[in-house]
C-alpha cells in the first residue's frame, strides 16, 4: 500500500509540472554606483529609498514572469518600461538617478533573500526560457552550460560530457556536492569571452 501511495504521489507531481508552463520569475532590481562598487536594490528597497527621499513611489511589480514561448520582446519591453518609471522616480537623487534595471551577469547573480529568482513548472525546461530572455535582465554573453535537478543532469558538450562534468566539479562546489534532494534546480552559466568561467545559479521553486 505504501508503494502504491508513493507511486501515485510521483505521478501527481509529474502531472502538476506538466500543467504549469515553465517560467522564470525575475525580481525587479535597480543597479546604481555610489562609489567603486555597484549596489543592487530589490523592489522593497527601491520603495524604501524613495520614501526616505520624500519621493512618490510608482506602481511596479515585484517580479516579471518570463514564460516559455513568450519570446524576447515582452521581457525587453518590460525592462524598458520599468527603467523609464524608476529613472523618473529617482530624478534628482544623486547616483540613483543614473542607475538602471539590471539583474547581474547571469540569473540569480543580484538576488536578495527576500526576492530570489524562482521557477514555475518543469525546471528542466528553463534552458529555453533563459535563451529567450538573454540580453534583457542579464548580459548578452550569459550562456547556459549545464543543469541539474534531482537525479537528472544535462551538459551542453556532446562527446566531451565526462570531461566537462569533471571541470564543472572543480569549478563549482554546488555541482560537485549535488545530492538531488529538494526542489531546487542548479544551472551553470558562463559570462566570459572564452566561455571557461563557471557561475552557479541555484534556482528555487516559487512558493506562490
Amino acid at each position: 500500500m505504501r508503494i502504491l501511495f508513493t507511486t501515485l504521489a510521483v505521478l501527481f507531481s509529474c502531472n502538476a509540472l506538466a500543467l504549469v508552463k515553465p517560467a522564470l520569475k525575475i525580481p525587479a532590481s535597480w543597479r546604481y554606483q555610489p562609489g567603486e562598487d555597484f549596489v543592487y536594490l530589490n523592489a522593497k528597497q527601491i520603495r524604501e529609498v524613495l520614501r526616505q527621499h520624500g519621493k512618490a513611489v510608482p506602481e511596479f511589480a515585484d517580479y516579471y514572469t518570463a514564460t516559455l514561448g513568450d519570446g524576447w520582446q515582452p521581457a525587453a519591453d518590460y525592462e524598458e518600461k520599468l527603467e523609464a518609471v524608476l529613472t523618473k522616480a529617482f530624478e534628482g537623487i544623486p547616483d540613483l538617478k543614473d542607475g538602471d534595471v539590471w539583474n547581474g551577469y547571469f540569473p540569480t547573480d543580484a538576488d536578495t533573500p527576500e526576492f530570489p529568482t524562482c521557477y514555475l513548472g518543469d525546471p528542466t525546461k528553463l534552458w529555453d526560457v533563459f535563451t529567450e530572455t538573454v540580453g534583457t535582465f542579464n548580459t548578452e554573453q550569459a550562456t547556459a552550460l549545464a543543469w541539474r535537478y534531482k537525479n537528472k543532469k544535462y551538459i551542453e558538450f556532446g562527446d566531451d560530457e565526462g570531461e566537462a562534468d569533471a571541470y564543472f566539479s572543480e569549478e563549482s562546489h554546488e555541482w560537485a556536492d549535488w545530492t538531488g534532494a529538494g526542489t531546487d534546480a542548479l544551472y551553470l552559466f558562463s559570462t566570459g569571452d572564452d566561455g571557461t568561467d563557471v557561475n552557479p545559479a541555484l534556482i528555487h521553486k516559487c512558493v506562490n
